[in-house]
């Protein structure tokens, strides 16, 4: 787990590793529609969480296509932080989950290009 106290440094440390997950506040999104949050890369299966105090009023605020996309939850926090450690544990199974079919892929293709005489 990393912290960033930015976007522009999540957007650095997530060129140095893909993140599986993203936890973000709302407002920080909401200040330019998503544009520079939806320049963070992901992993694949990754996701973002968008989150906002229970005092926060930016919860209506429109998002960009890209970062709606990609927006798993927006959560008010602390109220729903158990909701947060079930969503983290939901995406590292999906991640899993597309690991393992993209391994049994792989190995499809390989015995394909072998063919049947070997």
């Amino acid at each position: 787990m990393k912290v960033a106290h930015s976007v522009e440094e999540a957007e650095e440390l997530a060129r140095q590793a893909a993140p599986l997950l993203v936890v973000i506040d709302r407002e920080s999104v909401a200040a330019d529609s998503g544009e520079a949050a939806s320049r963070i890369p992901l992993a694949s299966g990754g996701a973002f969480v968008l989150y906002r105090t229970t005092s926060d009023q930016v919860g209506n605020l429109a998002l960009a296509h890209g970062i709606a996309r990609q927006t798993l939850a927006d959560l008010a926090l602390p109220l729903e932080r158990q909701r947060l450690a079930a969503l983290a544990q939901y995406v590292k199974a999906r991640a899993r989950e597309w690991a393992r079919a993209l391994r049994h892929r792989r190995r499809a293709a390989h015995r394909r290009q072998r063919g049947p005489w070997r």
